[in-house]
């Protein structure tokens, strides 16, 4: 693939990390539409499927083979490996304290009433101000999963590999 088709793909990769990042902090405010983060997140996972799509079509070999992770940054710089695990650290501990604070459950309205909900079944009955802590808490936690999603399209349309590398 041709440098400016890569650098493109890194660009659209850099965007989505952008959206992830400006999501997370819009969290952090009370004046915060999390419904239109939350399908600006979902818009963003769309994307990312789309960006991983040409990688898998280009390298096939990279789903199958042992030891992802090594063969992945294989030619790219060393700092890129321990940044994809220090991201994927933050979403992972992102995810286990929203289920810790959650019990399993998530934050829903039905019939006008907040509620802690799993799988459909109540498990506690929230106020308004529980209710928006743990949807912020919950688009804390996708927008993570965003940035981590994207960093490693990012990183492999921005540092090419020779073929030889990539086997």
């Amino acid at each position: 693939m041709n440098t400016v088709s890569r650098r493109f793909f890194a660009l659209l990769s850099a965007c989505g990390i952008t959206v992830g990042a400006l999501a997370y902090i819009e969290s952090f405010f009370c004046f915060a539409n999390i419904a239109s983060i939350n399908r600006l997140l979902m818009a963003c996972g769309i994307g990312l499927v789309l960006l991983i799509i040409p990688i898998v079509t280009i390298e096939p070999s990279l789903l199958t083979k042992k030891n992802f992770w090594s063969k992945f940054t294989r030619g790219m710089p060393s700092w890129v490996s321990p940044c994809i695990i220090f991201f994927s650290l933050v979403a992972v501990v992102h995810f286990a304290w929203f289920r810790v604070q959650n019990g399993g459950g998530i934050p829903i309205i039905r019939d006008g009433q907040y509620l802690l909900s799993d799988r459909g079944r109540p498990l506690k009955v929230l106020t308004e101000t529980e209710y928006m802590t743990m949807k912020d808490d919950e688009v804390r936690q996708q927008a993570a999963l965003v940035i981590v999603g994207y960093l490693i399209p990012m990183f492999y349309w921005w540092f090419p590999r020779s073929s030889r590398e990539a086997d």
